[in-house]
């Protein structure tokens, strides 16, 4: 696996990756959610 840090895609939306994991370990988002907003789509 390549390190994360030579990803831009990765880089450029760290505090969205966090806030997404945390939302799953708190519960606030189950894996029904995944289908609403597939994978760069809102």
């Amino acid at each position: 696996m390549p390190p994360f840090k030579n990803n831009k895609r990765v880089m450029d939306n760290l505090d969205n990756i966090y806030a997404y994991i945390k939302a799953r370990s708190d519960g606030v988002l189950g894996p029904e959610n995944l289908i609403k907003f597939p994978l760069g789509k809102k």
